[in-house]
């Protein structure tokens, strides 16, 4: 079972109708790098890496974007490695 995982609160982008997006590390003991794969309206962007350290939550964008209609973006956790 992978020791981080995508958490969704909060509001945020356009009007406050988007969701934060949080990595939650739920190793108590062990930071991760962490591979998330960043979509914009179905469109691959790229991809975002981050340390996240032991139990920590760490922010790594919003699922509301700039636009008319406002862009959805999603997220998702390609890879998790011990740092």
């Amino acid at each position: 079972m992978p020791a981080n995982h995508l958490v969704y609160d909060g509001s945020c982008g356009f009007g406050g109708f988007g969701q934060g997006v949080y990595i939650q590390n739920n190793d108590a003991s062990h930071a991760y790098r962490v591979t998330v794969k960043a979509t914009v309206n179905d469109v691959h962007i790229s991809y975002l890496t981050r340390y996240v350290n032991a139990g920590e939550r760490q922010n790594i964008g919003c699922t509301q974007g700039p636009g008319n209609p406002p862009d959805r973006h999603d997220y998702e956790i390609t890879g998790e490695v011990r740092a």
